[in-house]
């Protein structure tokens, strides 16, 4: 085709897989959505592994001017047979990947060479890495979705690299942190639990300390701002209309990893970075920040077993969001919110919120274009009321047709 690449490089590779990541949330049905989830994660595959072919070619290119400036000092130099690192061949590679520091030290000296720069992801060949974070994280959850957790890695592992190799402000960049922190809890769910400990212990722990803080872009910014707001009344700013990923802010990728950190029943490192993503909030008067980081801490405070607290704060996390929540925020919080107030005894008020939002979000599926997210959120919010429906039916030895025709509808 003229005009067409010979070779396909780091640069058509991402913006592959990121437009397949935003087909994807177009997708009108389930089979369309499928596809183009694991079209995505065959090309983040195919990113990766073209990393380890750069990192290969560096490594044979040292091996050669090594061997040359061996023979001319007159020494014998045994050449290594075979690439120096191995790229996926399957599935199951993925369970056992190391992404070594070797690995991305050559990809870093990839970086300064003519003809494999084009083949490792940095700041040139990544130009916008707040969106190629969002759809790679948009990507791997769509497939953990729809139950393939081993392809979500390929993303996950690609998110590791762009944070490692196309942000450089920090010594372990929070969005390499945020990658291997997803990596350890999808392979905990495929059960390699082995594999998921190794991962976290190359993060170097977990937890946000006061020199992450410090080298963080913004950190000057922050107590620049915190200062003024104590002399300065703060400008109120009008509330946006719609969501849009605005740049890759430090404190978003906190509360991620604050999130995550949560998942692997680690409240305490959570706490941390939520302590961080809070402060930076305030500072510059983030109030869906404030939000996300309030749903993080209700999950805090359910491990606890504190659930009117736990409550409490995924009332301000739906508050904060306001208009430009889309309808999978507002489903998951409200889930959410019935589930506290199960675990509460609180079962009336569980099913009064079940029974509104599942109404709200009906609505909005009885047009014909309604989206596939839509009909997705109804199905889960029916399915739960049918599950608090069937035990007072039994209960009152009352027929559970409703019930049972409500889960046919669906």
């Amino acid at each position: 085709m003229p005009g067409a690449p010979k070779h396909l490089g780091a640069t058509h590779y991402e913006l592959l897989v990121r437009a397949l990541a935003m087909l994807a949330e177009l997708a009108t049905n389930f089979n369309e959505r499928r596809r183009y989830l694991l079209l995505g994660a065959h090309f983040a595959t195919s990113l990766y592994n073209l990393h380890v072919r750069g990192a290969n070619s560096v490594a044979h290119k040292e091996q050669k001017d090594a061997a040359r400036a061996a023979r001319k000092a007159g020494e014998e130099y045994a050449t290594p047979e075979g690439p120096k690192f191995s790229g996926l061949e399957s599935l199951c590679d993925w369970a056992s990947l190391e992404l070594s520091t070797e690995l991305l030290d050559h990809c870093k000296r990839a970086q300064n060479q003519k003809r494999q720069a084009r083949n490792v992801v940095s700041q040139k060949t990544c130009a916008k890495v707040p969106l190629t974070a969002h759809h790679l994280c948009a990507l791997s959850d769509g497939l953990c979705d729809l139950g393939y957790t081993i392809q979500a890695l390929a993303p996950t592992v690609c998110l590791q690299l762009v944070g490692y190799l196309a942000t450089t402000h920090e010594a372990t960049p929070a969005l390499a942190v945020l990658g291997g922190c997803r990596r350890a809890r999808l392979l905990l769910e495929l059960g390699a639990t082995q594999s998921a400990l190794k991962q976290l212990r190359a993060l170097g722990g977990l937890g946000l300390t006061s020199k992450n803080e410090a080298e963080a872009p913004d950190a000057t910014d922050v107590e620049r701002l915190l200062e003024q707001r104590k002399t300065t009344e703060p400008v109120s700013k009008k509330e946006p209309t719609e969501w849009k990923v605005r740049g890759l802010e430090t404190r978003h990728i906190w509360c991620a990893i604050a999130s995550e950190c949560v998942s692997l029943e680690q409240p305490g490192a959570a706490a941390t970075y939520l302590a961080g993503a809070y402060k930076h909030n305030d500072a510059f008067d983030d109030r869906k920040g404030a939000g996300r980081c309030a749903e993080v801490a209700a999950h805090i405070a359910y491990q606890k077993g504190e659930f009117k607290e736990a409550v409490m704060l995924v009332m301000a996390a739906q508050h904060a969001v306001g208009k430009t929540g889309d309808l999978r925020t507002w489903t998951r919080t409200c889930l959410h919110c019935v589930k506290y107030h199960l675990c509460d005894g609180n079962k009336k008020a569980a099913k009064a919120l079940l029974v509104k939002i599942t109404a709200l979000v009906r609505s909005a599926c009885t047009k014909d274009d309604a989206p596939l997210d839509s009909v997705v959120c109804w199905a889960q919010l029916e399915l739960l009321l049918c599950s608090l429906d069937a035990p007072d039916a039994h209960e009152k030895n009352e027929s559970a047709k409703n019930a049972v025709a409500r889960i046919h509808r669906i």
